[in-house]
């Protein structure tokens, strides 16, 4: 019985600290310009690793909110929007958006459809059909909850 309560415990400790805790990256949109529709990108260092992705579109209509990636934390987050309906507006980490600190280049789908680049596709210069596009930085994912963006007019 002593061994049979050792082995639980052992079990629920590697299945309750074996994996990283999971944070909801979860994107907003409060502009007055209608639906737009969301990239998100994320880069993650530790020591001599690193690894990045950027995944897409994730339509989000005025007013709204929608989960997109999960993260496991402490990964730099950036997101680049463009308004839905003629993908001209944008928001990014570009020159004069006031968000250039800390904005990195990533892949996308320049025509609107789905995509998800991860490792070297991810992050510029970008293989054809991809293109690269200016990311702001939103922030830093940690493991202690979930994350939100809201992009404003």
């Amino acid at each position: 019985m002593k061994h049979a309560i050792i082995i639980a415990v052992l079990i629920i400790a590697v299945a309750v600290c074996g994996y990283p805790a999971m944070a909801s990256l979860t994107v907003c949109n409060s502009t007055s310009q209608g639906q737009i529709d969301v990239a998100v990108a994320y880069h993650y260092t530790s020591g001599n690793d690193s690894y990045s992705r950027s995944e897409g579109y994730w339509n989000i209509p005025q007013g709204q909110c929608r989960n997109t990636m999960t993260l496991t934390g402490d990964e730099k987050v950036y997101v680049f929007a463009w308004v839905a309906a003629d993908k001209t507006k944008m928001w990014s980490g570009g020159s004069g958006s006031g968000h250039e600190s800390g904005a990195r280049q990533f892949c996308i789908e320049g025509s609107g459809a789905a995509f998800t680049y991860r490792g070297d596709d991810a992050i510029a210069p970008c293989s054809a059909p991809s293109e690269s596009r200016v990311f702001r930085l939103a922030g830093t994912a940690n493991s202690d909850g979930d994350f939100t963006y809201t992009f404003g007019d």
